[in-house]
């Protein structure tokens, strides 16, 4: 599994706080790691997997004004709601037809950008020959 936290350099800080640009190479390994090729991966596995391995600065952990929650929360929920995984063609936003789990299975660009950040393919679990 690729460790998220040891590639924290891929951050811009924009008033030290993690933007939902910053996310989209975690979001997209997360959902590699758990399965995103070949099945949906509900959107609540991408949250708490996203919080588990993003090192929040001190900005992010700031709650929100009127919130239970912090701005990193914030920044996850709105890189799903405004379907930037979509919009970009990394990822479809589906519904399981039997189950009804909502979530997102990754496209083959979103494998080849994890690709081309030189992310460890072999470490993710994806054989080079598949895609």
């Amino acid at each position: 599994m690729w460790d998220i936290i040891q590639h924290d350099n891929f951050r811009k800080m924009k008033g030290g706080r993690t933007s939902e640009r910053n996310l989209i190479i975690p979001a997209l390994t997360v959902l590699f790691n758990n399965g995103g090729n070949e099945h949906i991966v509900e959107t609540k596995i991408l949250t708490s997997e996203l919080r588990k391995h993003i090192n929040p600065t001190h900005a992010d952990q700031e709650l929100l004004k009127g919130r239970s929650d912090d701005r990193l929360s914030q920044v996850i929920r709105n890189l799903v709601s405004h379907r930037t995984l979509e919009k970009q063609g990394l990822a479809l936003y589906q519904v399981e037809n039997e189950s009804k789990e909502k979530g997102y299975k990754l496209t083959k660009k979103g494998i080849m950008m994890l690709r081309q950040n030189e992310v460890n393919l072999y470490q993710l679990r994806l054989p080079f020959e598949d895609y």
